[in-house]
């Protein structure tokens, strides 16, 4: 058990005190206005899965994940792994893909 999962576990106390919880990868660049902005709307529109929109110079194999001028929200299909928000909720849901080594990113149906 690695990663993600070892996190979970060794903190698991902590992440559930929380409604959101950002699995940002380490190469991302955003201010922390930003991602205080991204925690503000997913409960107001009460989502429960969520990232940030890429910049274009992003390394990104979904054009849907790249930002849009002028959108400040879209629904999507599709989450890219490098930086999902997760309610409480949807992640112990998901955990046990966690543990089985799966990362996150895909199709959500």
């Amino acid at each position: 058990m690695t990663g993600v999962s070892e996190i979970l576990q060794e903190r698991a106390a902590t992440i559930s005190t929380y409604d959101y919880v950002a699995l940002f990868d380490d190469v991302l660049s955003a201010s922390s206005q930003m991602i205080s902005k991204l925690f503000d709307i997913c409960p107001v529109r009460n989502l429960k899965i969520a990232q940030p929109a890429l910049t274009h110079d992003s390394y990104s194999w979904s054009a849907g994940a790249l930002r849009q001028t002028g959108l400040k929200l879209r629904h999507a299909t599709f989450v890219e792994m490098m930086p999902p928000v997760f309610s409480d909720d949807i992640l112990q849901c998901i955990r046990p893909l966690f543990e089985l080594g799966f990362e996150f990113g895909g199709e959500l149906t």
